[in-house]
């Protein structure tokens, strides 16, 4: 039986007046992987590109495993954009509200403007190759 994980592609922006989107994103980053671990989904991958505007940082996690986020290299300002790139198992509605969830706790935390700027949550259908090798 096939079963596809699910991907979640998407490109969210921070903007803070205090020059604090760096570390709004990092708080964004670690709820939503602390919600993942907290309901128990199986993460293929969680891939994030953050971009500050001078430098960009990425930050990967690949199991359950309890892990930090890494220190960032990356100077704070008032505005960064993060690239979102999940293999969660979980269906992929339920994958879109949890990063809302987090999005909207993250606003209420810091007093940050976020923005979902391009969203895809899809579950990728069978593989359909256009070419078999057959057996002779």
């Amino acid at each position: 039986m096939y079963h596809s994980w699910p991907w979640l592609d998407e490109e969210i922006g921070i903007v803070s007046e205090n020059n604090e989107a760096v570390a709004a994103g990092c708080l964004l980053i670690r709820k939503i992987y602390d919600k993942i671990v907290s309901l128990g989904y199986p993460i293929g991958h969680l891939k994030i590109l953050m971009d500050n505007g001078q430098k960009k940082q990425k930050i990967s996690y690949t199991t359950l495993a309890g892990t930090d986020i890494p220190e960032l290299a990356l100077a704070e300002t008032g505005r960064v954009i993060i690239l979102i790139n999940a293999r969660v198992q979980v269906l992929p509605d339920l994958l879109e509200e949890l990063v809302e969830e987090a999005i909207h706790e993250t606003e209420l935390t810091t007093r940050c403007k976020i923005i979902e700027q391009k969203l895809s949550a899809f579950r990728p259908g069978y593989p359909r190759p256009t070419h078999r090798i057959a057996e002779t």
